[in-house]
């Protein structure tokens, strides 16, 4: 083999070799940015996995309440083991008596939700309930309605 044959085979061996390592040290130089992009998806896929968890509480909370089985969870605890944390705790006062009301709906949809209410004496025991099912129909039947065309 001749002294040319030798170097023309050691540059086909060697460019691979150094196009992989300035390719790893491209990858070195922006691991920080790397590893927070694969940080905020897997926050995102876990917040995702949460809210598909609230909204099937929800739907099983929903499908209780209309059944009327409501009435087996007595107290806050077991409410609140079975169904989670309500999405907002208020008080009021009703008929003399203070009361505090858990509001669950679906975890994403602010507006055009259906709704259940809890209503918890001072002690913490389950008085009453209400369903508010969405009227998304409605308003939107209002808008096209007052919209001119």
């Amino acid at each position: 083999m001749c002294y040319n044959e030798f170097i023309e085979m050691n540059k086909r061996s060697i460019l691979p070799l150094v196009f992989i390592l300035l390719c790893g040290c491209a990858k070195v130089q922006h691991m920080d940015q790397l590893l927070t992009l694969k940080a905020v998806s897997d926050e995102q896929a876990a917040m995702s996995k949460e809210v598909e968890a609230v909204n099937k509480k929800f739907d099983e909370l929903v499908s209780i309440v209309k059944s009327g089985e409501i009435s087996q969870y007595k107290t806050q605890r077991s409410v609140r083991k079975k169904f989670g944390d309500p999405i907002l705790i208020d008080q009021q006062d009703k008929d003399g008596s203070a009361l505090q009301v858990w509001l669950y709906r679906y975890a994403t949809k602010f507006f055009g939700s259906d709704k259940v209410y809890l209503y918890f004496d001072t002690e913490g025991n389950l008085k009453n309930w209400d369903y508010v099912q969405a009227k998304e129909e409605v308003q939107n039947e209002q808008i096209r309605q007052e919209t001119p065309g």
